[in-house]
């Protein structure tokens, strides 16, 4: 993506700017080079079109993802470097993770059998560290813009925090402002705050003061294996009326039994009805994947994220 100085805030000397990775409402993310340690880094800086409010709020965002991120450390996940903030901008370094987005890879073709259960063991891990922080750390973005894949089609990174929030069993919020099933979620969208990603976000998302769970980031994780499957789109079923309104039934014919019923039960409604961890996800796909390589004449072993306690 070609560079504007229009869309840039002038950063440290250090800091050489390459090219743009993305951008979201509040802020843009470029590629660039440290041209002390010639390390590539990624940066995401508030946008240069920002009201004074607007650049208030986006600060507030940043500054609780980079403490966020600081706590963190592991192979799937980009590493912050450093943080800059003056008076005009605040900005997160981190570490620059090469990849192609799921995305992006979706658009372009249809993945393996074999892919999507390794995408789908990876993410587990990640996830199954994040879950058992203390407090757990929720990511409630997690979609294919998300997450970075290797050239062989191996997770790459679970990025973008910025809406990733650390769970507190006790906060919860009023009733009469959630997502209740049978209410279209478009009005709840226009009306009340929405945080995630139309689709992907689990219904307990959707509502002022919202409560998730790190059992809302399964619901994500099965629209994922959904879609990659079957290579609907998400986003455009749930413009009619429910987030739940992507069909099912086809699954049929296309995925292992086990694997449809895994779906199934990662986006219930009801987020005491899918499964209690990451770790037990990633149990059932890495059955699913060593089934498939028992097959005569297929030599290859699978791998996978070892879970991180």
């Amino acid at each position: 993506m070609a560079l504007s100085p229009s869309l840039m805030l002038p950063l440290p000397a250090r800091y050489h700017l390459c090219t743009q990775l993305g951008e979201g409402h509040y802020s843009r993310v470029f590629q660039a080079e440290d041209v002390y340690t010639g390390q590539l880094v990624a940066i995401k800086q508030t946008r240069a079109d920002l009201s004074e409010s607007e650049l208030a709020f986006a600060r507030m965002l940043l500054r609780r993802e980079a403490t966020l991120l600081s706590s963190l450390a592991y192979q799937g996940l980009a590493a912050l470097l450093d943080e800059h903030i003056d008076a005009q901008q605040h900005a997160l370094i981190q570490e620059f993770v090469p990849g192609e987005t799921l995305e992006t890879v979706l658009d372009r073709r249809f993945l393996t059998l074999k892919e999507i259960l390794q995408i789908g063991i990876d993410l587990c891990a990640v996830l199954d560290y994040l879950h058992t922080r203390e407090p757990p750390v929720i990511h409630r973005d997690v979609k294919p813009a998300n997450i970075l894949l290797r050239e062989d089609s191996r997770l790459a990174a679970l990025i973008d925090f910025g809406i990733a929030r650390r769970f507190t069993a006790h906060a919860r919020g009023s009733a009469s402002h959630r997502w209740r099933p049978g209410q279209p979620i478009r009005r709840v969208c226009d009306t009340l705050t929405n945080l995630g990603t139309i689709g992907y976000a689990a219904p307990e998302q959707y509502g002022e003061d919202a409560q998730t769970t790190p059992r809302s980031d399964f619901f994500s994780l099965g629209v994922i294996l959904h879609q990659m499957l079957t290579g609907e789109d998400p986003a455009s079923a749930s413009k009619v009326s429910l987030p739940t309104l992507f069909q099912l039934s086809s699954l049929a014919g296309r995925a292992h039994p086990g694997l449809a019923d895994l779906v199934a039960t990662l986006v219930q409604v009801d987020p005491q009805h899918r499964p209690a961890s990451a770790a037990a996800v990633q149990h059932i796909l890495l059955g699913l994947l060593l089934d498939l390589h028992s097959v005569p004449g297929n030599r290859l072993a699978p791998q996978f994220f070892s879970l991180a306690r």
